[in-house]
């Protein structure tokens, strides 16, 4: 194969692979896990009266922990060990002294890969002494998450659960250190969750919290506020009360960007084939042209290379006697005779 054939194929063949892998799409790299287990979240659950605070460490959807531990203020009060890996872990605390007091309260996890987590934010703060809430009249605090967000979308789905065995309660969305609600909206009365909208269209870094409460008998009673959740790749939030969520497309509806992938991908195919078999003509074409050449040379050298002389070597022969006729007894016989002059003039002279 000539060079400049063999380069201009190969060009081909690589413009047309870019080609395809640019209409493909990018080439998305498998997430990889992080060196650093993400925080967990510390929650107070429902005590009985009299009975002593339980503290709620759990790991983070898709996590699980070996060793949980529970800080004071930075300091380790107690660790639970697990022989297999869990999602979450319970810590008993007691008032330590007398009087009134506050104590701020974190925990963290490690991994089966003993990879230790951050702390858990922000601190749970817990008050003792006869000032200190009844924390018997607190319901577990409900759990706080971000959906996934669409790139091509300008808003965001924080999605408030609160405990199964509480359905239709009132859920409330703040932001963090704030005692104004931002929007308040109820559960199903078969569901315990319900989903807030955001849209980016002002600085609004705060993170945010939700609350639930529930009627229980003549009194409501009122959630401990979830963790705070800092919504993530947007620069600002503002809630949208008057958006409804977008209804989700028909289930029959052709997916027009996928079919129109698929054809674009289809025909380039196509192109890639008939550049493939127009280039392997030419080729094939050349070749024979190259070979009709050879032949023809090889035809002319043979052709000058034999010699050319040919035998016309006269015999002698007698002319003497000549048979006509049909008869093979009939001949002709010539002798030579003198040519005899018609012009009697000179052979006999007249006489004078």
């Amino acid at each position: 194969m000539a060079p400049q054939h063999l380069c201009s194929l190969k060009g081909f063949v690589l413009l047309a692979s870019s080609v395809l892998l640019l209409l493909s799409g990018p080439v998305c790299p498998s997430d990889l896990d992080s060196s650093v287990p993400p925080e967990p979240s510390l929650t107070l659950e429902t005590p009985q009266a009299g009975a002593p605070v339980i503290l709620l460490c759990r790991a983070p959807e898709g996590h699980s922990g070996v060793l949980f531990e529970l800080y004071r203020e930075r300091k380790m009060v107690d660790s639970m060990r697990f022989q297999q890996e869990t999602e979450n872990a319970r810590f008993t605390v007691r008032e330590e002294g007398g009087g009134d007091s506050r104590e701020l309260y974190c925990c963290m996890y490690h991994d089966r890969h003993r990879r230790r987590s951050v702390f858990s934010s922000p601190y749970l703060e817990l008050e003792w002494g006869p000032g200190a809430r009844d924390w018997a009249d607190l319901l577990p605090a409900p759990l706080l998450s971000e959906l996934a967000l669409d790139p091509g979308d300008e808003e965001v789905i924080l999605e408030c659960k609160g405990l199964q065995s509480y359905p239709g309660a009132e859920f409330t969305l703040f932001h963090l250190g704030s005692t104004d609600p931002l929007t308040v909206r109820h559960a199903p009365a078969t569901r315990s969750v319900v989903r807030f909208h955001l849209s980016v269209r002002q600085p609004h870094p705060t993170p945010y919290q939700c609350q639930y409460s529930v009627l229980l008998g003549p009194d409501r009673k009122q959630s401990e506020r979830s963790h705070a959740l800092t919504l993530t790749g947007l620069t600002g939030t503002n809630l949208m009360t008057d958006v409804a969520p977008r209804p989700p497309p028909p289930s029959g509806a052709p997916d027009w960007p996928l079919i129109t992938g698929c054809v674009s991908a289809a025909l380039l195919f196509l192109v890639v084939l008939a550049g493939l078999a127009i280039a392997l003509h030419r080729r094939v074409k050349a070749l024979a042209e190259k070979r009709k050449k050879r032949e023809e040379v090889r035809f002319w050298q043979h052709l000058h290379s034999t010699d050319h002389i040919l035998d016309l070597t006269l015999r002698r022969g007698s002319i003497g006697s000549l048979e006509w006729g049909d008869s093979p007894s009939a001949r002709l016989r010539t002798s030579s005779q003198s040519t005899q002059c018609p012009l009697s003039t000179f052979q006999n002279p007249a006489v004078s």
